[in-house]
């Protein structure tokens, strides 16, 4: 199983509250393998995507998303959709 989306998956499937058909040590395994590369991967997405504003009367801009392409610029609003699916998912309950 080397997809990431795999991983996470399984990774979901073995949390504590949730019906798993995993072994306990295989779902505390998985649990150990896949936590640290997950909230690393949290992390990076975040630093990609921080609030920036250029003027202090325009609104924050999301920086990974903000594109300027031949000076151009295009802005995104932040927080971006990014920004929002990995907020919303941190606060599910």
């Amino acid at each position: 199983m080397t997809d990431v989306r795999q991983l996470l998956d399984a990774y979901a499937a073995s949390t504590p509250g949730v019906f798993s058909t995993l072994p306990p040590i295989v779902a505390m395994e998985l649990r150990e393998a896949v936590a640290p590369k997950a909230f690393a991967a949290l992390r990076a997405a975040l630093d990609e995507h921080k609030p920036h504003q250029f003027f202090s009367d325009e609104p924050m801009v999301c920086v990974g998303c903000t594109w300027d392409p031949d000076d151009t610029e295009t802005h995104v609003a932040y927080p971006c959709r990014t920004v929002q699916a990995i907020t919303t998912a941190l606060e599910a309950k």
